[in-house]
C-alpha cells in the first residue's frame, strides 16, 4: 500500500492538480496552459522526479491461498509523520494498492523501483485508461494549517475553496470548446490539443446550455471530489451586443447534468436552453456554489464571453506554435474566408526572456481588402523580435455582410523566440525504436505499422516527432481503427555536452526531459509557489488548411498524441472524420524553454516534416529529407512538393506580387517562378525569378512584380534539388497547370449602378456530397474564368461560357476525388458520403464585365466547407 497526500487547494483556495490534462493551473507568460504532472500517484519511486509531503510504502506478506485464486483480506495500518514544513492547504489522502514481485529491485543510480505493480498489473500508482478501474482510493478533504511560502501562518479551516468552472463546453468552436471565466483566466486555461484555445464563436439560431462544466472531473473519475449534486445554486446575468443586461434567476442545483461534460444542472430553462436573439458578442455572468458530501462549500464561475456569429477562417504563413529566430518580423499577409473586407485588430505581445514584467505590446487595427486580404497594402505592421523569449498574438476580424450576417474570426499565435548566435541548447524530438534490432536510432525503418490482428488484438504504433530537426516522419493511415499515432513531444540537449546514449525513459508516451522544478522536490503542478526552474516545450503540427496538433507541456503528459485516422481534429473547418490520408503533408514545429533558477533563460526552435503512408505499407519510418519520394495530394509521387501563394487569390490594382513558397520536406531546392499577364486573348510574360530556398525549405521571390492593371494573371513555379549522389530531382505545386495558376486583380473602380458578376445562391446553403454542387450566376461577359482549389491542391481552372447572360459550373465530389484523393468525400467507417463536416473547396470566379460602355473586372468567391456552401454577397 502506498500512501501519499495531494494538495487539492492552495492557501488562496485555488484548485491544484496532480495532472494538468486538457487544462492547467500553470501558465506560460503568454497565458497558455502548460500540461503535465504525474499520470497517477505523485511519487519519485518509479521515475517521476517529484513527490508530495507524504509518501509512505507499506508492505504485508501475501496470505496463503491468494496465489491459487482464493479471496484474501488484508488490513493495512499507516501513520505517516507530517513534515514540519508541510505547505498549508486543503489536502486529500491517496492510497494505492498493489503487489511486489519477487524480483523487484531499486536502481542504485536513479532510485527508480521496478517490479512493484498495481492490481491491473502496471506500475503501482499508474492511472489506467477508461473503462479500467484503478486500484486506488481518495479521502475527502482534510485541512492542513501551517506557515505558507511567505512564512505567514495559515488557518486552513478558513480557506474558501474555488474550482474552475467553464460554460458552453458542449459546443464545438472550430476545434475547441468551453469558455473560461475572466476571474480565473490568469491562473487557469484550457488545452484541448487541436489548436490554441480561443474565444468561442457559436452559430446564430441555436439553443445553448450555460450551466457550468467542471473540466477537472473529466481527467480521473476515481479522483473526483464526491459532490452533493442536490446542493448549491447558480445566478448571473446576460449582457447582449446592444448593451442590454438581463438578470438570470437564482436557481437551485437539482442534480448532475446528463451532458458528457461533467457538471451540475438546475433544470431551469434559463440555464439549460439559452436562446440568444441577436448576433454579436455576449457577456455572461454565471456563478454559484456547490457542496461535497461532507458539506464543504466550493465556489466557482464568473464572467464569460461568447460570439454569436458565423465562423470566418483565415490563412497565413504564420502557424500556431512556430518558433522564430531573433530578428524575425512577425506579421504575414492574411487571407480571410469568406473573402470580405473585415475589420481587423491585432495585438502582439513579446516577452523578452519570458518575463511578464518586461513585456512589449503592439496593437494595430485596419480593414481587409474587398476580397479579404490584409497585408502591407492595407497597412499591416510587422513586429520585429529583438530578443530571445516568447511571443503571443491575438487576431480578431469581424464583418457584417449585406444580408446582415455577422462573420467573426478569432485566432491566436504563440511560440518561442530563439537566438541565432551562439545557441546553447537544441530542441529534439525522440529516438525511434526499431523492433527488429531493439535499438533506438535517429533515423530508421520499423518494418511495421499499427494494426488489429485477426483475433481482435490491438497493436499500437506511437512515433514521435523526429529526433533531428529537418528529418521526415512517414507513418501509415489505418483508415478506421486508430492504431498509428504521432506524438508531438520535444526534448532538449545541451550543445556543449551532447548525449552519448539515449535515456530509454524518454521513450515513454508523453515523457520529456523538460521539467518545471521546485526548491523542495514537491510537485510543481500542485505546489507552484516553490517553483525555481521552468522548462517546457511548444509542440505543434500543421496540415494545409488547419492545425493537427498544439500543446504546451512539461514532464509527463497523458495521451499527447493524435491518431492519423480516423480523426476529426475537434471539428475544425477543413477536417473530415477520416483524419490523415495518403497525400496529406505535415510540418512539425515548436520550441523549448529552459529557465534555470537565477540564470538567463535558454531557447531553441524545432522544425521537421511528415507524410502519410497508405494502409498496409508496414514500414513506419523516419528518414532524412529528400531520401525518398513521397505521395502528394494528387496521388503522384515526388521527392518534394511546393506550397505557397494560392491560385484564385484576388488582389487590388497596384499589388506587389513577391510570393513566398514552402518546400516539403525541408530542402534547399532552387525554385523558378514565371509570371504572365493576360492582355486581350494573349498571355504576355512579366518576367521570371529564381533563387535557392533556405535549408528549412522557405523561399521568397527575389523579384517583385507590380500588378498595375486589373485583369487575369498567372504564375508557374517549379523546383530542382540535387541529392548527395548528384542526382537531380524536380518538384512542383500539386495540381498547378504547367502553364501556371491564375489569380486576379479586381478593378478598383466600377460604374455606378453596375450589377457586375453575380452568384445566384443563398449566403449559406447545403448540398449532399452524394450529389453535385451547381454554381450559377449572371454575367455580361462572354465567359467567366474560374479557379477551384482546396488547401494542399489545385483542383482545376478554366473558362465557363456565358449563355444569355447566365453561366453555370457543376462540381462533382466523386470526380474531384478521383483526381485528388485527399478530397475524401466518403466516410471510411460507414462507406457512405459524409453528411457533415469535411474538406474545404474554394472557388474563385472572374469576368470582364461591361456596363454603360465601361469595362471592369469583377470577382466573386464561393466556399464549400464539406456540405455547407457559403456565397457572401
Amino acid at each position: 500500500m502506498l500512501v501519499t497526500a495531494e494538495r487539492a487547494f492552495d492557501t488562496t483556495g485555488w484548485a491544484r492538480h496532480a495532472a494538468d490534462q486538457g487544462f492547467s493551473t500553470l501558465l506560460t507568460p503568454t497565458g497558455l496552459a502548460i500540461e503535465g504532472g504525474s499520470i497517477g500517484v505523485i511519487t519519485n519511486r518509479f521515475g517521476y522526479p517529484f513527490r508530495t509531503p507524504v509518501d509512505e510504502l507499506i508492505e504485508l506478506p501475501l496470505p496463503n491461498g491468494a496465489l491459487t485464486g482464493s479471496a484474501a483480506n488484508l488490513t493495512f495500518t499507516a501513520q505517516p509523520k507530517l513534515p514540519a514544513d508541510l505547505p498549508p492547504g486543503l489536502y486529500r489522502i491517496r492510497v494505492d494498492f498493489g503487489f511486489k514481485a519477487k524480483w523487484a529491485k531499486q536502481d542504485s543510480a536513479t532510485g527508480r523501483w521496478s517490479g512493484i505493480y498495481n492490481l491491473e498489473r502496471s506500475t503501482l500508482g499508474n492511472r489506467p485508461f477508461s473503462p479500467t478501474v484503478g486500484s486506488y482510493i481518495y479521502s475527502n478533504i482534510i485541512p492542513a494549517s501551517g506557515k505558507n511560502f511567505a512564512n505567514q501562518t495559515i488557518d486552513a479551516t478558513t480557506i474558501q475553496a474555488r474550482i474552475p468552472w467553464t460554460i458552453l463546453h458542449d459546443y464545438g468552436s472550430n476545434g475547441y470548446s468551453g469558455a473560461v471565466a475572466d476571474e480565473d483566466s490568469h491562473r487557469f486555461a484550457l488545452s484541448q490539443k487541436n489548436l490554441i484555445h480561443d474565444e468561442l464563436v457559436l452559430s446564430p439560431g441555436g439553443t445553448y446550455r450555460i450551466e457550468p462544466t467542471f473540466p477537472v472531473d473529466a481527467v480521473d473519475p476515481r479522483g473526483n471530489i464526491r459532490w452533493n449534486w442536490s446542493s448549491g445554486e447558480l445566478s448571473g446575468s446576460i449582457t447582449g451586443p446592444d448593451g442590454v443586461t438581463t438578470q438570470l434567476p437564482t436557481a437551485k442545483i437539482t442534480g448532475k447534468s446528463t451532458s458528457s461534460n461533467h457538471g451540475p444542472t438546475t433544470g431551469n430553462a434559463a440555464y439549460t436552453a439559452w436562446k440568444p436573439s441577436k448576433q454579436g458578442k455576449y457577456t455572461l455572468v454565471v456563478k454559484g456554489w456547490i457542496k461535497d458530501i461532507t458539506g464543504r462549500r466550493y465556489e466557482g464561475g464568473g464572467t464569460y464571453h461568447v460570439w454569436i456569429a458565423r465562423r470566418m477562417t483565415m490563412a497565413t504563413a504564420t502557424f500556431q506554435g512556430m518558433a522564430y529566430p531573433v530578428g524575425y518580423k512577425y506579421g504575414r499577409e492574411i487571407a480571410f474566408f469568406p473573402a470580405v473586407p473585415a475589420d481587423i485588430s491585432i495585438t502582439t505581445t513579446v516577452y523578452p526572456n519570458s518575463n511578464p514584467a518586461s513585456k512589449q505590446t503592439f496593437t494595430e487595427s485596419g480593414q481587409a481588402s474587398p476580397y479579404g486580404l490584409y497585408g502591407a497594402t492595407q497597412g499591416m505592421k510587422q513586429v520585429e523580435f529583438t530578443a530571445p523569449g516568447e511571443y503571443h498574438a491575438k487576431i480578431v476580424a469581424t464583418h457584417t455582410d449585406s444580408g446582415g450576417t455577422l462573420w467573426v474570426c478569432v485566432m491566436r499565435h504563440a511560440g518561442v523566440i530563439y537566438p541565432v548566435a551562439n545557441p546553447s541548447i537544441a530542441a529534439r524530438g525522440k529516438k525511434l525504436y526499431i523492433p527488429g534490432t531493439k535499438q533506438y536510432v535517429d533515423r530508421g525503418e520499423t518494418k511495421t505499422e499499427g494494426y488489429v490482428d485477426t483475433a481482435g488484438g490491438r497493436h499500437f504504433e506511437h512515433i514521435n516527432f523526429p529526433y533531428n530537426a529537418g528529418d521526415m516522419l512517414l507513418i501509415a493511415n489505418d483508415e478506421t481503427v486508430a492504431m498509428n499515432k504521432i506524438e508531438p513531444v520535444l526534448t532538449y540537449e545541451r550543445l556543449a555536452s551532447p548525449s552519448t546514449s539515449w535515456d530509454t525513459r524518454l521513450s515513454g508516451l508523453g515523457v520529456t526531459n523538460l521539467y518545471i522544478r521546485t526548491s523542495n522536490g514537491l510537485s510543481p503542478h500542485m505546489f507552484p509557489e516553490y517553483i525555481t526552474h521552468k522548462q517546457y516545450y511548444y509542440g505543434a503540427a500543421a496540415r494545409p488548411g488547419f492545425m493537427g496538433r498544439f500543446i504546451v507541456s512539461d514532464g509527463d503528459t497523458m495521451a499527447p498524441y493524435w491518431a492519423t485516422s480516423p480523426n476529426g481534429f475537434g471539428g475544425q473547418v477543413g477536417a473530415s472524420s477520416n483524419g490523415d490520408l495518403p497525400g496529406d503533408l505535415y510540418r512539425f514545429f515548436g520550441g523549448v524553454v529552459v529557465q534555470e533558477n537565477g540564470q538567463t533563460p535558454e531557447y531553441a526552435g524545432y522544425l521537421a516534416s511528415g507524410a502519410i503512408l497508405p494502409k498496409g505499407s508496414d514500414n513506419n519510418r523516419i528518414v532524412a529529407a529528400g531520401t525518398e519520394d513521397i505521395i502528394g495530394s494528387k496521388g503522384a509521387k515526388a521527392r518534394f512538393f511546393i506550397a505557397g501563394f494560392r491560385p484564385g487569390t484576388v488582389v487590388a490594382e497596384g499589388y506587389t506580387f513577391k510570393p513566398g513558397m514552402q518546400i516539403d520536406p525541408l530542402l534547399p531546392a532552387k525554385l523558378n517562378l514565371k509570371v504572365d499577364q493576360l492582355k486581350g486573348d494573349t498571355w504576355t510574360s512579366m518576367g521570371t525569378a529564381e533563387a535557392v530556398a533556405s535549408n528549412e525549405g522557405s523561399w521568397l521571390s527575389p523579384t517583385a512584380f507590380k500588378l498595375v492593371d486589373a485583369g487575369v494573371y498567372r504564375f508557374a513555379v517549379s523546383g530542382k534539388w540535387t541529392d548527395s549522389s548528384g542526382k537531380e530531382h524536380t518538384g512542383g505545386m500539386p495540381g498547378l497547370p504547367t502553364e501556371g495558376g491564375e489569380f486576379y486583380v479586381a478593378s478598383s473602380m466600377r460604374p455606378s449602378g453596375a450589377t457586375g458578376l453575380t452568384v445566384e445562391m443563398p449566403t449559406i446553403s447545403t448540398f449532399k456530397l452524394s450529389e453535385k454542387l451547381v454554381v450559377t450566376g449572371k454575367s455580361s461577359a462572354a465567359s467567366v474564368r474560374y479557379v477551384l482549389l482546396m488547401p494542399g491542391a489545385i483542383l482545376g481552372q478554366g473558362e465557363i461560357p456565358v449563355v444569355n447572360g447566365v453561366y453555370s459550373l457543376t462540381l462533382d465530389p466523386g470526380t474531384i476525388n478521383k483526381s485528388t484523393p485527399i478530397y475524401d468525400f466518403i466516410n471510411l467507417a460507414t462507406k457512405q458520403p459524409h453528411t457533415y463536416g469535411g474538406r474545404v473547396m474554394h472557388l474563385s470566379l472572374a469576368s470582364k464585365e461591361k456596363f454603360n460602355g465601361v469595362e471592369f473586372w469583377d470577382v466573386k468567391r464561393v466556399i464549400a466547407r464539406g456540405t455547407v456552401v457559403i456565397a457572401v454577397k
